[in-house]
């Protein structure tokens, strides 16, 4: 099975096994963002490459509704870090600081 596009509430994770298929998806979303007089925060978008080939490689700049969309080497998708590389990785390093200082400011007493 394979999903080229994960949706939450207004979150949407894009996937494609190329850079080029990245691009055309960008493209799609750029049309339809048009028709429907939807903007795009760009500034809050952002690509990561996965994979064995993504080392010292160059990669194409990618583009959403004619606006540059920055390549990082970690995303935060609903809370979670995902980490380019040549595995995806996840990091809730954050998510456990967090949930652990939330904790310390609950008092427990009954």
């Amino acid at each position: 099975m394979s999903f080229g596009c994960i949706l939450y509430a207004d979150d949407i994770l894009l996937l494609s096994p190329t850079v080029a298929g990245s691009q055309q998806m960008l493209d799609k979303c750029s049309e339809i963002a048009e028709v429907i007089s939807l903007e795009f925060n760009v500034e809050k978008c952002h690509c990561i490459a996965i994979g064995k080939k993504t080392r010292n490689s160059q990669i194409t700049p990618m583009s959403l509704c004619g606006n540059p969309v920055e390549w990082c080497e970690t995303i935060k998708y609903l809370g979670v870090y995902l980490q380019g590389g040549s595995s995806v990785r996840f990091d809730v390093s954050y998510a456990k600081r967090a949930f652990y200082a939330a904790c310390m400011q609950c008092n427990f007493s009954t």
